[in-house]
């Protein structure tokens, strides 16, 4: 067991989006629990399918982007975190 390790559950789309490598960026709002203190280059994440144990898998966080807004997030890394083109605000 990886200890010290950020416990991300997903739901089944991006799970299966990140195990075929088409997400490599995952979004997630400022908060108790995702937060400068608990999000660093370096830490061990483990990604499930919701809650399930079977299938889980490991990763290390590689690089950190803070955005105030999500329109605010890099061309380049967008398509990355969602399987949808975002466009203009309304």
């Amino acid at each position: 067991m990886i200890t010290n390790r950020l416990f991300l559950p997903l739901n089944k789309l991006w799970y299966q989006l990140f195990l075929n490598g088409t997400k490599t960026w995952e979004i997630r709002g400022i908060s108790t629990r995702f937060n400068t203190n608990t999000i660093y280059k370096g830490r061990r994440v483990e990604l499930s399918n919701g809650y399930q144990k079977k299938g889980r898998v490991f990763g290390t966080i590689q690089d950190i982007i803070l955005v105030s807004d999500i329109y605010d997030i890099p061309e380049d890394i967008l398509p990355k975190c969602l399987p949808i083109t975002i466009t203009d605000p309304l």
